[in-house]
């Protein structure tokens, strides 16, 4: 499933697994990888400014619980800025002196733990306990008239960036102006990317916009542009469908040039359980040959499939033989 992550719509690979999309989600974050069809991380959830210093020093039940907002989406945020969860740690365990409050925020957590012979997570509670920003970050800035007319024009991650502090400072500032949240814009279609609709698949050109293939169909839709003979329906033959749940999706989309989310929505819309998979097991003189020879030859000799093998290829960043 993993490599599925950010490939394929949080949504589908749920289906696909049987699972809630929610946990998709929070596993795709806590792997640092963009949702499906764009480029960056999930937006920073809308949380009060408070919730945002406290997370990770907190428990995510306490906090939700307390500030009335969900609990997922405090876990989000935690996953998506790389946040470990509350540890619970006794402060009886470690005698902070002002001499160790003095490294934090000054180098990394991992170095601070380093230096005190303590554990990361007791370090990153102590500093978030105290407020201070991790290292890097400004914990406060001096607000000028510029930083307050560009609060709420833009996103509060963007604005963080550009300052090089932390969403938190940004966000509490704005929510003490009372100042509503950057809206989200409808996208602005240039002439060029218009004239693409229908050109190629609405998923390739949604890539290539980095916008959602769900933008590129409702526009397309919208300007009454038929879509790429690719886009339309597909016919099935009955060989291939009798192969669903027998093989995987991710074989019969190399087969038929399709995506693997195409073959596996083909599948659950009959009814058909995934197929079983068996982790194989990869003597060392097969993995040694991975990339110096055709996929389906190792997937022969090994007695899989040829998605098995280039999957395995791909996990350990070999390239294709003749590439």
């Amino acid at each position: 499933m993993l490599n599925l992550l950010g490939n394929v719509p949080d949504r589908q690979i749920a289906i696909e697994y049987e699972i809630n999309p929610t946990t998709v989600k929070m596993k795709r974050l806590e792997l640092g990888i963009p949702p499906f069809g764009k480029k960056h991380l999930d937006p920073i959830p809308d949380l009060p400014a408070d919730v945002l210093n406290l997370a990770g020093s907190v428990p995510d039940k306490k906090l939700a619980d307390n500030y009335g907002v969900s609990r997922s989406a405090i876990r989000s945020y935690r996953l998506r800025e790389q946040i470990p969860i509350a540890p619970y740690v006794q402060e009886s365990q470690h005698k902070w002196t002002k001499r160790d409050e003095g490294h934090l925020g000054t180098m990394s957590d991992g170095d601070v733990a380093r230096k005190l012979g303590l554990p990361k997570a007791m370090v990153s509670y102590r500093r978030r306990k105290l407020g201070i920003a991790p290292n890097g970050r400004l914990n406060k800035i001096c607000w000028t008239q510029q930083h307050l007319r560009q609060l709420g024009t833009e996103p509060d991650q963007v604005l963080a960036d550009r300052w090089n502090c932390s969403v938190a400072t940004v966000r509490q500032k704005r929510d003490k102006l009372e100042i509503p949240n950057c809206p989200r814009t409808k996208r602005q279609w240039r002439s060029a990317d218009i004239k693409l609709l229908g050109t190629i698949t609405d998923t390739d050109l949604a890539k290539r916009l980095n916008v959602s293939s769900t933008t590129v169909r409702d526009k397309r839709i919208e300007l009454k542009i038929p879509p790429s003979r690719r886009t339309g329906k597909y016919q099935w033959k009955q060989r291939d469908l009798k192969r669903l749940g027998r093989v995987d999706d991710a074989e019969i989309a190399l087969e038929l040039d399709l995506s693997p989310q195409f073959v596996a929505a083909k599948r659950v819309e009959l009814g058909i359980r995934p197929i079983q998979h068996i982790k194989t097991k990869w003597p060392s003189r097969l993995l040694r040959r991975l990339g110096t020879v055709p996929d389906p030859e190792i997937a022969q000799q090994l007695g899989v499939s040829t998605a098995t093998v280039r999957n395995k290829r791909l996990e350990l960043g070999i390239p294709a033989h003749g590439t």
